[in-house]
């Protein structure tokens, strides 16, 4: 069974993602974002479960590269960085 993929869209300190990191549980796949190019992150959400995202926008572009995905995760307040339409289109 392929583990579920966590990906977490926004690029923070190595301290960061450290701890992130160390919280994971071993059933999830965790992708940490370096980068914040647009191009990084549609190859790093390719096949993602779930997208944990803060200032970086997710667009339906991010969307489209993980087909399965179940869930967005806003980090901090509002959903204004969210291609809301885009994420209620994919709705089963």
């Amino acid at each position: 069974m392929t583990r579920p993929v966590v990906v977490f869209l926004d690029a923070h300190a190595p301290e960061v993602r450290a701890v992130i990191a160390s919280e994971c549980p071993a059933s999830l796949e965790l992708r940490l974002a370096t980068s914040p190019d647009p191009g990084a992150r549609i190859t790093l959400a390719r096949g993602a479960t779930f997208f944990v995202g803060g200032i970086s926008p997710i667009p339906a572009s991010l969307m489209d590269a993980a087909p399965g995905l179940r869930l967005i995760q806003k980090w901090g307040i509002g959903v204004d960085k969210i291609d809301l339409a885009a994420a209620r289109a994919r709705r089963p």
